[in-house]
């Protein structure tokens, strides 16, 4: 690339240079300055903050959903083992009133004798 189509252009320096390289004129309003030092900083302490935090927001409350589920799951298989278990000893003639606390055990095919 020649040398005269070059340019090394830094945006402190405003629209003068970059103007006067293309060849068209100066606006007349000042260069946009998006970030400033404080700014960034600003943005980057947000960022940090989100990586660093999300995890006391979101872990939590699928730690306690995970947790409620496996001791969910564990008092319904005691309670089925309960009542498998009451059920073969009403069907060994050995208890007759095991299922009382479930009505009766009738909607479960145990005869009461």
């Amino acid at each position: 690339m020649a040398p005269s189509r070059l340019i090394f252009f830094k945006a402190e320096d405003g629209y003068g240079p970059l103007c006067e390289f293309l060849g068209v004129p100066d606006p007349g309003v000042p260069y946009p300055r998006v970030h400033n030092r404080a700014k960034l900083q600003g943005e980057m302490f947000v960022y940090r903050l989100v990586t660093w935090v999300w995890w006391v927001v979101f872990v939590p409350p699928v730690a306690l959903l995970w947790f409620s589920y496996k001791w969910w799951a564990q008092e319904r298989s005691q309670e089925k083992g309960v009542v498998e278990s009451e059920l073969a000893v009403n069907k060994s003639g050995r208890d007759e009133e095991c299922l009382g606390f479930l009505g009766g055990g009738a909607s479960f095919g145990v005869r009461r004798r």
